[in-house]
């Protein structure tokens, strides 16, 4: 298998995209950690089940307590690929919104990618291997236009592939690859049930930036593999 011996984390992983990721992983033959905020034994029990490696881990995006507890756990015994999913939409005009409701959305979308990558990056570059995935949208990409609804939401997206042109500049050479991925309009609490994609659709485009050549691109925007603009 392609990634066997490799140790995967990904958050918001009870459910859609990041549930289907963590099976699509492990299918590959990693040790996949679901990073759940609550719950998630019957989604590990499933994939157990179905002969996967799995394991939970504890993880709230927004709070930065939460996220040095799920550490203090993965860097026992570190992580090679590093998928930060987890995200919330906020949805109508920025002026509906509370101080609260705007800083939790900063929080979960783009300083808990942060946090995650800044503490897990080191592990990968003394191992000379792993990629780093940041989940995003085309509501962040300035290529496409960005709209008045759900600014919060379109702002940390674009932040969080700012983030991922940084983040591939500094570990340029270290054998870590960092990549934005659009998955497109997915069918998930999110998506919604209008939504072109099924969830299956989704990961597979994020598993192949998993997937990419050690020569392979970091610091890229990818939609279904393919490079597209900011």
């Amino acid at each position: 298998m392609r990634l066997s011996r490799r140790t995967a984390f990904v958050t918001g992983a009870n459910r859609g995209i990041g549930l289907e990721v963590c099976r699509q992983l492990g299918a590959e033959g990693a040790k996949v950690f679901l990073g759940v905020r609550r719950g998630g034994k019957d989604q590990l029990d499933a994939l157990l089940s179905e002969g996967y490696d799995v394991a939970l881990v504890s993880i709230d995006t927004s709070d930065s307590d939460s996220i040095r507890s799920a550490l203090d756990k993965l860097l026992e015994t570190g992580v090679d690929i590093l998928i930060n999913n987890a995200a919330v939409l906020d949805r109508g005009s920025l002026f509906s919104l509370s101080d609260t409701e705007v800083e939790n959305v900063v929080r979960t979308n783009l300083l808990g990618p942060m946090l995650l990558a800044r503490n897990l990056a080191e592990g990968m570059q003394q191992r000379n291997w792993g990629r780093i995935v940041n989940v995003t949208s085309g509501m962040g990409a300035i290529s496409r236009g960005l709209g008045a609804d759900s600014v919060a939401y379109r702002v940390t997206k674009l932040a969080l592939n700012g983030f991922t042109i940084c983040l591939a500049e500094a570990l340029r050479g270290t054998g870590v690859l960092v990549n934005s991925v659009d998955p497109g309009w997915v069918r998930t609490s999110m998506g919604g049930p209008m939504a072109h994609r099924t969830p299956e659709e989704g990961a597979r485009a994020i598993l192949q930036a998993v997937l990419l050549p050690d020569s392979g691109p970091s610091g890229v925007f990818f939609r279904d593999g393919r490079k597209v603009d900011w």
